[in-house]
């Protein structure tokens, strides 16, 4: 009898052991559930909830490492330090999103985080907490020197709030987009498969509350109120070409370049020497590549042939030298064309041509129906424009030439005009006119 009860007390013991273990886990490992939850999922649960496939944000690359090697070339920023911060901070959200909607997976929890009303308003709302309580502050000091666990002031600059937001969103694999504005930039977050949008203006995370339609003073909004242009209160006129357009994940690398270039120019000759010490440091290859080819589409469209030729040269350089770091598309052969048809060199500068517009017209078929199609890049609009001032007009061409350019330069009158005009020489012997398809052509 004696030897029973004693069984039974050790057996309580060890199952109260147990509990005790299971408790001081669970206060001790933040997420219990949702880790359990991966864990029968077939994922490991020590590991960050990140997404294993970039689907609805398709970069190889986080656009925050690039802007983070962009700004390590111009500034003392801490790459590292700055992206285990960034890192920490979609962890967070990715734990909480797996929390929130009961799933195990970030693409499945972003579906049904859609579903309810305002809980895509509560993901942005953490995001901004979380930059709050790290003592985040938005002031224009170059560079985001972000760090994890830091009790001291940190200072990002308004435009790299951007890119610390975007992080968040390549880990998950959120559906965001970039749209530009006179002033900046917002981002967009899609509904997966549905048609809900809620805007960010990612400055004003430490406000995140406030209502005031007004510049620095709203966090979210709806889709046509952008707080610094369309019912805001800096919209001049004309409207720059391109704003209040989106940009997807694929121009994002133009982006990045150029608000690091609008802070400081780098100094392309000491990228191409670290480069040559670190053959595989892909931000500072993309920054090489991009700096080289906006400075060379300025020039092209500028009629400074010399430097076109000094842009090219150094592309060449690049793709010899470093291949691998080069982007699949043909953009930079933009510059070869220019060069080209700049000496009557009508016949190179048609074949450089096809090279770049053969990449992307492929891209116009898997393109979403209903969705607006724009040039890709500037080195894309800046071929777009030269196919139709040196080629044949054929009917094709509205689509593949004339829309995406009237779509991203409808703001400009001189530029319509052309357009629109090219496209009745494009679209004569056919029943569409220009008109028809887009208004803005009537009386052009």
């Amino acid at each position: 009898m004696f030897e029973s009860v004693g069984t039974r007390s050790w057996a309580q013991l060890a199952i109260g052991t147990l509990l005790a273990a299971a408790l001081a886990a669970a206060v001790m490992v933040p997420y219990p559930v949702a880790r359990a939850r991966r864990m029968l999922a077939g994922h490991d649960p020590r590991l960050p909830p990140f997404a294993e496939q970039h689907l609805d944000f398709p970069t190889t690359d986080s656009p925050f490492a690039l802007a983070l090697s962009l700004d390590q070339q111009l500034s003392d920023v801490d790459r590292a330090r700055a992206l285990a911060a960034a890192d920490d901070l979609a962890a967070k959200l990715g734990w909480w999103l797996l929390t929130d909607t009961g799933t195990a997976d970030p693409q499945a929890a972003e579906v049904a985080l859609w579903k309810r009303d305002d809980d895509p308003d509560d993901l942005v709302h953490r995001w901004a907490l979380w930059l709050k309580n790290r003592n985040v502050y938005s002031r224009p000091a170059f560079g985001t020197h972000l760090a994890p666990d830091e009790k001291e002031p940190n200072y990002v600059h308004p435009d790299e709030l951007l890119w610390v937001f975007l992080h968040a969103a390549w880990r998950l694999d959120l559906r965001a987009t970039v749209v530009p504005s006179p002033v900046h930039w917002y981002v967009l977050l899609r509904e997966p498969g549905g048609d809900g949008v809620r805007g960010v203006e990612t400055t004003c995370f430490r406000c995140p509350d406030a209502d005031e339609p007004s510049v620095g003073l709203r966090l979210l909004f709806d889709e046509d109120f952008y707080p610094s242009g369309v019912g805001g209160i800096r919209n001049p006129t004309p409207l720059p070409p391109g704003v209040y357009t989106e940009v997807g994940p694929e121009a994002l690398a133009g982006i990045a370049l150029t608000s690091a270039e609008r802070r400081a120019t780098p100094d392309l000759a000491r990228l191409a020497a670290h480069l040559d010490t670190n053959p595989t440091d892909a931000g500072v290859g993309s920054l090489l590549y991009q700096s080289a080819l906006a400075r060379g589409v300025v020039a092209a469209r500028e009629g400074r042939w010399d430097d076109v030729q000094t842009a090219a040269d150094a592309l060449a350089t690049f793709r010899r030298d470093h291949a691998p770091l080069g982007p699949p598309d043909h953009d930079d052969r933009v510059l070869a064309a220019a060069l080209a048809f700049s000496r009557k060199d009508s016949r190179s500068g048609g074949l450089a041509l096809s090279e770049v517009l053969r990449f992307r017209d492929a891209e116009w078929g898997r393109v979403e129906k209903g969705k607006v199609v724009q040039p890709k890049s500037e080195a894309h609009d800046l071929a777009l424009w030269l196919a139709i001032e040196h080629g044949a007009a054929a009917p094709d061409d509205w689509n593949l030439r004339v829309v995406p350019l009237l779509n991203r330069h409808q703001g400009d009158p001189i530029a319509v005009d052309r357009l629109c005009a090219y496209g009745r020489r494009a679209l004569a012997g056919t029943s569409t006119r220009p008109e028809d398809e887009f208004a803005g052509c009537a009386g052009h």
